[in-house]
């Protein structure tokens, strides 16, 4: 799964303030996966939707909760969160390229010290932004937030349609065909990325922002901008392939503008995203 070596960077597993292993007192469920790596146990939810992460005590433990809680009180949740990512735009009637869709935000960080009979810890896991068909000239849809026990992420602003600028989000989408106008990409919101591709000529569309970087503007009448690398990376604006890919699933990946001659290809839609959770063994 993405980007679990980038919590806590460096460092080795925390030192343990419990006397007894987590996992020889409760039984840990949620998650699509479930795997240990580094001292850590890591809970990945993947599927678009609700869910919980839960700490049930084992059947020896039932009658004896206080027992429990003395030997294990206290925990560091640690915590990547990736939003939906937006979708590109869609090119105009006479064909002007559309901008692509920005990443999903992405945040990471601790919940610290949790009393894990407090629990359960709600993640919700938010889906990318839906396709825009050819020659409607509409603006991508921005993609769903992600969010773990009440943090949330901003989902990846759709790309600029025909003649649009491109929506704010968690990465901004890139802004549309220039031909009547200069387009802005789209700014992020909060820190969770990056600004989406401006776009200051006509035929090609700015790609959107990308988690790890900004996008590119667009260079030539041939390709739209690139768009941001990284986490969450923006979908590429419009020129060639005509129809929009689509952006990378459980990365929150942006989707691609429709074409300068894209005509009614649809353009791509966006990745869905992820939380990832870990503590100690």
């Amino acid at each position: 799964m993405p980007f679990i070596k980038s919590i806590r960077k460096g460092r080795g597993p925390q030192q343990h303030k419990e006397t007894t292993k987590i996992n020889d007192i409760f039984d840990v469920t949620g998650g699509d996966q479930i795997y240990t790596a580094g001292g850590y146990t890591i809970h990945a939810f993947t599927t678009v939707g609700e869910h919980d992460l839960s700490f049930n005590l084992k059947n020896k433990y039932k009658n004896n909760y206080k027992e429990a809680m003395q030997l294990v009180t206290e925990l560091d949740l640690e915590y990547i969160i990736i939003a939906g990512g937006g979708s590109g735009g869609a090119e105009g009637s006479d064909q002007g390229g559309a901008g692509g869709g920005g990443g999903g935000g992405y945040l990471s960080g601790t919940l610290a010290d949790r009393v894990v009979g407090d629990g359960p810890f709600p993640a919700t896991v938010g889906d990318g932004g839906s396709q825009r068909q050819g020659s409607s000239g509409s603006t991508g849809q921005r993609g769903d937030p992600s969010s773990f026990n009440g943090t949330p992420t901003t989902g990846g602003g759709g790309g600029g349609g025909y003649t649009d600028n491109g929506q704010p989000g968690g990465s901004g989408g890139g802004g549309g065909d220039a031909r009547y106008g200069y387009r802005y990409g789209g700014s992020n919101v909060g820190g969770q990325g990056y600004d989406g591709g401006n776009n200051g000529q006509s035929w090609r569309g700015g790609g959107g922002g990308g988690a790890g970087g900004n996008a590119g503007p667009a260079y030539s009448t041939q390709h739209g901008g690139s768009g941001g690398p990284g986490r969450g990376g923006g979908g590429q604006g419009g020129y060639s392939p005509k129809q929009g890919q689509a952006g990378q699933s459980n990365y929150g990946g942006g989707g691609g503008g429709v074409s300068h001659q894209g005509g009614s290809d649809p353009s791509g839609q966006g990745g869905s995203g992820v939380v990832i959770i870990r503590y100690p063994n």
